[in-house]
Formats: C-alpha cells, structure tokens, sequence
C-alpha cells in the first residue's frame, strides 16, 4: 500500500482531529507499507493489518492493525484479500505488559504470530484491574492478571457468553485452573464493560478482537499455545 497523500492511521474509525495522539499515527506522502489483510469498512474506509507494527503519534505503544482512509492510498489489494505469502497460519499467541503498583489501568500487547514469528497482529490489551496488577496479586480472584505459567493453550474456538464485560465470544485458556494458581475460567476476550478484567486477557479496541476472532477461525488446531510474559 502505498500513500499519496499525507495521512493518518486511526485506531478508531472516527476523524483524526477527534482522536488523542495514542489512538492515531501520521504518515507521510510516497510512503509504502505492505499488506497482510484488509476489510472495506465502507467506500472510504479500510482496515488494514500491516506486516510492521507502527507507533503512535505520541510514541506510547506501536499497532499492526489500523483504520486507513482508503483516498489517500493505492493498492493493488482488494478488500478483504490477503498478501500471497506475506502472512502464514497463527501459530501461536503472546501476551506482554509491564506490572507494577498504580492508580491507573495499565496496558500491554496481545500478538498473534505465525510459525514463522512474523506478527499477524498486534493489539492493545490488558489483564486485571487498577491497583491489582502486580505479581503479588497474581492470586487474587477477580482483579489479578491472568498468572503467567507455562504450558498455557488458548481455545480457537470462541463461545459466546452473556456475562457482564464479555458479553460476546470467550476463548478459554486451559488448563483450568491455572496450574500452581488459585485462579480459574482465564479467557481471551473484548473488554466490553469497564476498562480492565477479572484476570482475563482483553482486547482495548473492537476491530483488533475482530481481526483475532478471523485469524482464530483460519487455525484448523483446536487450541494454540499461549505466552504470558510480565516485564
């Protein structure tokens, strides 16, 4: 994909004006991005999963996945078709955050990578609540992150629940419960409720859990390992 025009990548499909600098990233005239995926949204909106994760305009975290305003770009791609050989089958999936006492909600990267570790996507999430997420807490039922053991798998395959902050497709993570925890029912979700989880892996943005679920339903496995690693 290639810009002829300046423009702004968004992680909302809303204006750019309207959108805070970690939400957006600017990109100039003649630059060439290559193309993983891409769903028209509508006639003047793509959502784009690119092969490099790109900053924020502020710096503060980088994203593969973006909303693009499509006149200001060419493309030999169509909507909703994928790069010959740019992108393989998920192969595995990680979870990255840095912990550590604070007042406000912190953030991470949920990352889907192919066998050969190339990124198909790379997403804002979080795991716990304000004030819980810390490796002291890592028991604590209901507001610690999801502990990181190893030999963690997540289901391909969602399931819809009607609890209150999923209130959509779950993927479980096994074994349940967590082995050497005293924490169960962990998943893989969108944040549908108030920003933060009961220890569950969660999706910030809408359009990033829809790209995960597509991905998820391309793996013919029924489950995919899982990393969660804490900084």
């Amino acid at each position: 994909m290639r810009f002829i025009s300046a423009s702004y990548l968004k992680k909302e499909n809303k204006q750019a004006a309207d959108l805070p600098s970690n939400l957006k990233a600017f990109v100039k005239e003649g630059t060439s991005l290559t193309v993983l995926a891409q769903k028209e949204i509508d006639e003047k909106t793509l959502l784009v999963t690119f092969n490099q994760n790109i900053p924020t305009e502020d710096g503060s975290v980088q994203y593969n996945t973006w909303y693009v305003y499509k006149p200001h770009t060419t493309t030999s791609l169509n909507a909703t078709q994928v790069a010959p050989n740019a992108t393989g089958t998920p192969f595995k999936v990680l979870f990255t955050m840095r912990l550590g006492k604070s007042s406000t909600l912190r953030y991470g990267l949920l990352e889907v990578l192919d066998r050969s570790g190339n990124r198909l996507l790379s997403a804002k999430a979080t795991s716990g609540a304000t004030g819980y997420q810390t490796k002291e807490h890592f028991n604590t039922r209901a507001r610690g992150c999801c502990p990181p053991a190893k030999g963690l798998k997540v289901a391909t395959k969602g399931y819809y629940l009607a609890t209150k902050g999923v209130e959509g497709l779950f993927f479980h993570v096994t074994p349940d419960p967590i082995p050497g925890y005293s924490r169960s029912e962990m998943g893989i979700h969108y944040d549908a409720n108030v920003p933060g989880s009961a220890g569950c892996l969660v999706f910030t943005y809408k359009a990033d859990f829809s790209r995960y679920c597509t991905l998820m339903n391309s793996v013919s496995e029924t489950s995919l390992p899982l990393e969660i690693t804490y900084l």
